[in-house]
């Protein structure tokens, strides 16, 4: 994917630099180094590399620019350079574009308890229909609650107790409100899986 690879001087500093694996998302795989606790001309030289030879990217709707080496993939939030303080990696398979197509992206289901509620996503009830012959239907109400979500219609604490298919929409629309029509599509199915799946996917 790359033009050009690690100058030797940057691969040996990644190569030797002690990564720190980041505890606060399980559910996303990856390590970072802190600027002030490295090397900073070699830190800058990195970051550097990675926005000239790298390549823009998504997790979710946001766009990133990424750098692939050795199976690696490392990139940054897209602050100035100035104040670029982390580089973040993670294997070639953790990231969010190879998980999407892998079906392999984590459950929002399975996130613990306090990130639902913080994200909007909490519930005490399941009480979505899982008829088939629904389908039409339950895509429609999904629809329907994501377009009030991004027309600013909130939902009441009453309401949220129960999921349903309009609600989720509601939930995801808060959440990415700038998503395509075939976006709204590919979270509805991912949807639909993860019901029939138990959360697992």
């Amino acid at each position: 994917m790359s033009m050009q690879g690690f100058p030797d001087s940057v691969r040996a500093f990644v190569d030797r630099e002690h990564w720190t694996i980041a505890k606060t998302m399980p559910d996303w795989p990856h390590e970072y180094l802190v600027r002030e606790r490295v090397d900073e001309r070699l830190f800058v030289r990195l970051v550097e590399h990675i926005r000239a030879q790298g390549y823009e990217g998504h997790f979710y709707q946001r766009t990133i620019v990424y750098y692939e080496e050795a199976r690696q993939v490392y990139w940054t939030m897209g602050a100035p350079l100035a104040e670029t303080t982390i580089v973040n990696r993670c294997g070639r398979e953790d990231t969010y574009e190879w998980r999407r197509s892998a079906g392999t992206l984590p459950s929002w289901l399975s996130l613990r308890r306090e990130e639902q509620e913080m994200d909007g996503l909490a519930f005490e009830r399941d009480i979505r229909s899982t008829e088939p012959n629904e389908s039409g239907y339950r895509k429609a109400r999904f629809r329907a609650g994501w377009k009030k979500a991004v027309a600013g219609e909130h939902y009441g604490k009453e309401t949220l107790k129960e999921l349903t298919w309009d609600n989720l929409g509601h939930r995801l629309g808060r959440l990415f409100p700038d998503a395509t029509s075939s976006r709204i599509d590919e979270l509805y199915d991912w949807c639909v899986r993860q019901q029939g799946n138990g959360g697992a996917e």
